[in-house]
């Protein structure tokens, strides 16, 4: 199986890559992005209890594989290193498209990451990503067990269906000799599990996965305000974590340093501050991060949905970078205009990243 050493080897590639663009344009040298994220659909087969998108029928007009065979000749002219193909839908609700995905990636020789609930995927696309090398993998696992698990993503089945995934990847791998790709587990924390913690450490550890990575609750919706940890649970979870932290086995296997991080922040309704290091603002996506939904607009925040001005249907990816509306988008989070609500709704992977570029900078 690929080594801690080799993922942090890539991680640690892609934040200097990061760090290198931002001092740049702290300079005033344009440079394009980093990261691509693409929402390959709006539907999914899972009906999550956290889900915005909980319901969601396939939106019209969602891109094809000829609007991606263009988008990554843009992308390659960005010089953009790492694609992540992450939800909003399930973006294996659309297997053929994902994997004529997958291939441009491998064709552009970027890094490739894919977030999923791991229900469908069937042996040849296994045996595909093995073949192309594909680097990463994230399961979205909510539970030790079946009935956690199905309970928040309302499917029976969905459990058993991503851990057999886990498993067929690690035989191919394995019949392949391959390290690639990738795999971990992501754990959405709901007062529903997050009591499950060691057990949890314990499946991705049986499972042969190289990490176990917890996620915070966003209160979208009202149901996810139910599933929210109150003051009680959530210090009997930060209780939890600092025990375990002691081991350090487990402080290099998760995400768990970090989270705490970001929840104390949290607690204190200060995840971003005023300082503006190298003029930039308090926030780096707009810098490094292209975000494309899958009706091909450019969304210049992920949780800020409202402000999608652009398409690349319309317009080249490359102009839209340089142009009139993600200037426009940087100058008000220089100017710290969408602060309060960065602060309400900017999920852990952004956070964490914007954080460890300001330590960087200062």
């Amino acid at each position: 199986m690929e080594s801690d050493e080799q993922t942090e080897k890539m991680t640690d590639l892609i934040e200097k890559k990061i760090f290198d663009n931002i001092k740049a344009w702290s300079h005033g040298i344009k440079r394009g992005p980093v990261l691509a994220t693409l929402r390959v659909t709006n539907i999914c087969d899972l009906q999550c209890r956290f889900c915005t998108s909980k319901n969601e029928k396939q939106k019209k007009g969602e891109l094809t594989i000829k609007d991606y065979e263009k988008l990554f000749k843009s992308l390659y002219k960005l010089n953009v290193k790492v694609c992540a193909i992450v939800g909003g839908g399930e973006a294996l609700c659309k297997k053929k498209l994902t994997t004529g995905i997958v291939k441009l990636i491998n064709i552009y020789k970027m890094k490739g990451w894919l977030v999923t609930n791991g229900v469908n995927f069937d042996t040849k696309m296994i045996n595909d990503l093995i073949k192309l090398k594909f680097d990463s993998i994230l399961f979205s696992i909510d539970g030790a067990n079946a009935k956690t698990h199905d309970y928040l993503r309302d499917k029976k089945g969905a459990f058993d269906k991503a851990i057999k995934s886990i498993q067929l990847f690690n035989k191919l791998k394995q019949e392949f000799r391959s390290n690639k790709p990738n795999l971990k587990i992501q754990m959405l924390v709901t007062i529903k599990n997050y009591h499950q913690i060691e057990d949890m450490i314990s499946l991705a550890r049986s499972l042969k996965t190289t990490g176990l990575l917890l996620n915070f609750l966003v209160e979208h919706t009202p149901e996810c305000k139910k599933l929210k940890l109150n003051k009680k649970e959530f210090s009997e979870l930060k209780i939890k974590i600092k025990s375990l932290l002691k081991d350090k086995k487990i402080r290099k296997f998760t995400n768990f340093e970090e989270f705490l991080q970001i929840m104390k922040l949290i607690e204190n309704r200060s995840i971003y501050k005023y300082n503006e290091p190298y003029s930039l603002g308090y926030c780096y996506q707009p810098w490094y991060h292209l975000n494309i939904t899958e009706t091909g607009y450019i969304n210049m925040c992920p949780e800020l949905y409202k402000w999608q001005k652009e398409n690349i249907r319309q317009k080249n990816v490359y102009d839209i970078w340089y142009g009139k509306a993600f200037e426009e988008f940087r100058k008000k989070i220089r100017e710290k205009i969408y602060i309060n609500l960065c602060n309400k709704f900017c999920n852990l992977p952004i956070i964490v990243e914007n954080l460890k570029i300001s330590k960087l900078l200062n």
